[in-house]
């Protein structure tokens, strides 16, 4: 959560997995990889990727169609939104979303 947190205020540029630019599925890609752990770069394999759990934990994926984000607790996500938004920190927004862990 901490790294993607560090990178709120990037810039969104679609396809992009960092480390100034990001799309959704690649501030998760680069956020993983300062682990060490490798994820898919797009939202549909990485909703495949981890499993599915009831309620999220921070750290823990918000997937809904073609996009995904990452939960950081108490109904907050940080996500590589839009052009106009970047990557935001903000009130989770989705309906019914999948929560992936990995």
């Amino acid at each position: 959560v901490n790294i993607a947190l560090s990178k709120v205020g990037s810039e969104y540029q679609y396809g992009s997995s960092g480390p100034y630019e990001f799309d959704c599925s690649g501030l998760i890609a680069w956020s993983y990889a300062q682990l060490g752990i490798t994820v898919p770069h797009q939202s549909a394999a990485l909703r495949d990727f981890g499993y599915r759990v009831s309620e999220p934990a921070p750290g823990d994926l918000v997937y809904t169609p073609g996009h995904i984000g990452i939960y950081v607790g108490d109904g907050m996500v940080v996500e590589a939104a839009t052009e106009a938004t970047g990557v935001v920190y903000r009130k989770m927004w989705q309906d019914n979303p999948i929560y992936i862990r990995i």
